[in-house]
């Protein structure tokens, strides 16, 4: 298994699905995790869930 310590991974679409997941493990290997959504209340929820930053993020 790859170890990220020290990696720092901004997540696109982080507060749901399969941005959610990806930040999880991504978070469980050692990065520092940030994830961005459309959707900050449920974007804040997930941080806090699975220890990691959350941020609104809008790439339109």
């Amino acid at each position: 298994m790859i170890e990220l310590a020290g990696a720092v991974v901004c997540v696109t679409g982080g507060a749901r699905g399969i941005g959610r997941a990806t930040a999880a493990e991504l978070a469980r290997r050692g990065a520092q995790v940030l994830i961005g959504d459309l959707d900050v209340e449920e974007a804040h929820r997930t941080s806090d869930e699975i220890g990691v930053t959350a941020t609104h993020l809008d790439v339109t």
